[in-house]
């Protein structure tokens, strides 16, 4: 008679994924994802340590046959030999690519910029165009072109005139130049001549038509000063002779602001303390008490004083991992009764019992699928056993 050996499954109709739990080198068998499972290092009291796949469709990428991926994996490290690669998307010049998938668009990503401010590029060739005078050329291939280009009208009415040619001395002042070919002389040859100037200044007659030179007359400066606001000082005042006005802001007392009256009508701005018609009417919670519409954040200790605290919200989320109930409570009299209570249609409770040291349930317990029932960190009871022992059949 042949032997039957048998490992825990689940069924096809069964979730996918690993047992919650195996035994030590325990081996089960998922139909749902077509997986075996193995229990993996020994936590000493009777489990493995983790429940890994072994064997199974996708489990493992094979090295033999053609094998199509259909998750995502990240792979370091890796060389191609020969084959192709489709499907990526253009690489960056950053990469090592040209950003484009086309030769032309890729010219145009490693061109560099023709015009601006290029002091890198030595030399330009093959321009079948001149640079126009925008783009820093000339707008002409020949020098004449570019002499024609790059004048303007000279003298007044003489906007008809494009270029001049074949000068070989400067035109002279009578002639609408400026007698000179450098701009300290042209500046010389302006200036009404004197035999000398010194001492003397450029001014503009009342006419504001020549340009002359003056001999100021300083005169004799007896007193100047100056008078600020009270929120102003002025050093340096009166001048005498020679000397400097500096105005700097007045030393005002503590605690006060810069503004108009604080009664009556409009006058003038000064330093004084605020008063309560300073301030506007702003939304604020009195300390007698009040309602706060929006969010509150309170990044210090808080502290509710009173018999009765209520919350009214949806959840209750606490960062803590410890709630304290009867807190300054002695006595075990003072901790019977304490716990949590769920209101319904009847009550739901865990209670706190001094007389019996228990936590008393009023209703069922359920257990979460793969969940045990421990004393003492030892299992007594799960789904499928009993103190160790298998009592539905090997299913997991």
């Amino acid at each position: 008679m042949a032997n039957t050996i048998r490992i825990k499954r689940r069924s096809a109709l069964g979730a996918g994924g690993a047992p919650g739990q195996l035994a030590p080198a325990e081996i089960a068998y998922n139909e749902n994802d077509n997986t075996l499972y193995y229990g993996f290092g020994d936590n000493s009291v009777g489990f493995s340590t983790s429940v890994i796949p072994i064997a199974g469709a996708g489990a493992y990428m094979t090295t033999t046959t053609t094998q199509t991926i259909t998750v995502a994996k990240t792979f370091t490290n890796i060389t191609i030999t020969g084959g192709t690669i489709t499907g990526i998307t253009d690489l960056t010049i950053a990469d090592g690519g040209t950003g484009a998938s086309t030769a032309s668009g890729a010219r145009a990503n490693l061109s560099a910029a023709i015009l601006g401010a290029n002091s890198d590029i030595t030399s330009i060739s093959g321009l079948t165009t001149a640079l126009s005078i925008g783009q820093g050329g000339t707008a002409a291939t020949t020098a004449a072109g570019a002499r024609a280009s790059l004048s303007a009208a000279i003298l007044g009415a003489n906007n008809d005139i494009t270029s001049i040619t074949g000068l070989t001395t400067a035109l002279t002042v009578g002639q609408g130049g400026t007698g000179s070919t450098t701009a300290s002389g042209a500046r010389t040859n302006l200036l009404p001549t004197y035999a000398s100037n010194a001492g003397k200044v450029i001014a503009v007659n009342s006419g504001a038509t020549d340009i002359e030179y003056i001999t100021p007359n300083p005169g004799t400066v007896i007193s100047i000063g100056m008078t600020v606001p009270n929120i102003l000082s002025v050093s340096g005042s009166p001048i005498t002779s020679v000397g400097t006005l500096a105005v700097t802001l007045a030393s005002q007392a503590i605690n006060t602001v810069f503004a108009g009256p604080s009664t009556g009508s409009s006058g003038i701005p000064t330093f004084r303390a605020l008063v309560s018609a300073d301030v506007p009417a702003l939304a604020y919670l009195p300390s007698s008490g009040g309602t706060v519409s929006g969010a509150l954040v309170v990044t210090g200790n808080l502290t509710v004083q009173g018999a009765t605290t209520t919350i009214s919200s949806s959840t209750l989320t606490v960062q803590d991992k410890n709630i304290e109930l009867a807190m300054g409570s002695s006595t075990e009299a003072g901790a019977t009764g304490g716990g949590i209570t769920l209101h319904g249609l009847t009550d739901h409770s865990i209670i706190y019992t001094t007389g019996t040291s228990s936590w008393d349930f009023s209703e069922h317990v359920n257990l979460a699928i793969n969940k045990t029932f421990k004393i003492n960190g030892t299992t007594v009871l799960s789904a499928t056993a009993l103190n160790g022992v298998d009592i539905d059949g090997g299913s997991f």
